[in-house]
């Protein structure tokens, strides 16, 4: 009995080691990736991602010529103020005539205005668009150390929509267009109460939610449990950075409250953001008018690359259709 007592107790410590040594190496795992993902400063390219010599030549000349295009516009610097006291900054591109449209493009995760939108700025140009880029918190010249994956960035947003009003005059006509997790942003801001001012958003490749974009990369790129790592993940952000819930950030729960005319663009390839979620996305958005537009065989955020025509024309008849 005494040897009985003897196997049970050594049992139970060392699976209480054990569980001791498993729940430190996902406490671990959790701190790596909230560190991989939420804080401005990890080391990561704009991109998010090394490549090879030859793609990273194709990223450079493409790079290129978005700097020769953007040298020859004229610019100013626009600025306000977040909630949370962070000066952000946006890039103003004024139309080549005197216009009221204005088409405020989000970018997304570690990128900027002139990379993710720059193959479609000259159309928008050509459109008579006044062209608003903000930097999201943590990007380019705005402040903030953390990353706003959407809920922060698109409270951001509703400051920068009624700065435009004060600047360019109450009857200024503004749409929205974000890629990614910009596309996630512009769908949050489609929950909200817009101005009459908000003519129409274009949401391309956002996700559903933070946390189903979560479980699809923990399953599908790192082949591990979603819990306990979200969790743990959460529990880092709301600690270290003075994060929100990530359940808040929700684009299917904003989309219900949507009454905002929406267009949605994906790409049958996308590996990243699946297009099941577009479809998801589409489905609970509550806007009387919206369209979806697949584009088949693009990739994450390529869509506009693969076939600039047909995106352009998506985004003119969709302009069209819901300007005054």
């Amino acid at each position: 009995m005494a040897d009985t007592k003897k196997i049970i107790k050594a049992a139970a410590g060392a699976a209480a080691a054990a569980a001791a040594g498993i729940a430190g190496l996902t406490a671990a795992g959790s701190y790596y990736f909230y560190k991989l993902a939420i804080p401005k400063n990890s080391g990561m390219t704009i991109k998010g991602r090394e490549t090879d010599p030859e793609t990273q030549k194709k990223y450079d000349a493409r790079q290129k010529r978005y700097d020769d295009w953007i040298a020859g516009q004229t610019c100013e610097d626009w600025f306000v103020e977040s909630s949370d006291q962070l000066k952000l900054h946006a890039t103003f591109l004024p139309a080549d005539v005197p216009s009221k449209m204005l088409m405020i493009v989000v970018h997304g995760y570690r990128s900027s205005g002139l990379w993710d939108f720059g193959e479609i700025l000259p159309a928008y140009k050509a459109m008579g668009f006044n062209i608003l880029m903000p930097d999201d918190r943590a990007h380019g010249k705005s402040e903030g150390d953390y990353i706003g994956f959407g809920w922060q960035d698109h409270f951001d947003v509703n400051r920068w929509i009624y700065y435009a009003i004060t600047k360019l005059g109450s009857d200024v006509q503004i749409f929205l267009h974000g890629v990614s997790m910009g596309g996630a942003t512009v769908m949050l801001c489609a929950g909200d109460p817009q101005p009459p001012q908000v003519k129409g958003i274009i949401e391309d490749c956002g996700y559903s939610s933070l946390n189903a974009e979560m479980e699809y990369c923990m399953k599908h790129y790192y082949k591990l449990p979603v819990e306990p790592f979200r969790s743990e993940v959460e529990f880092f952000a709301k600690f270290k950075a003075n994060y929100y819930d990530f359940e808040d950030c929700d684009c299917l729960r904003a989309l219900e409250k949507a009454t905002v005319p929406m267009l949605f663009i994906h790409g049958s390839a996308d590996t990243f953001v699946p297009k099941d979620m577009a479809i998801e996305n589409f489905s609970a958005c509550n806007s009387e008018k919206k369209d979806l537009v697949i584009f088949e065989g693009s990739e994450h955020a390529e869509s506009m690359l693969d076939d600039l025509a047909k995106y352009t024309a998506a985004v003119k008849k969709f302009v069209e259709e819901n300007k005054d």
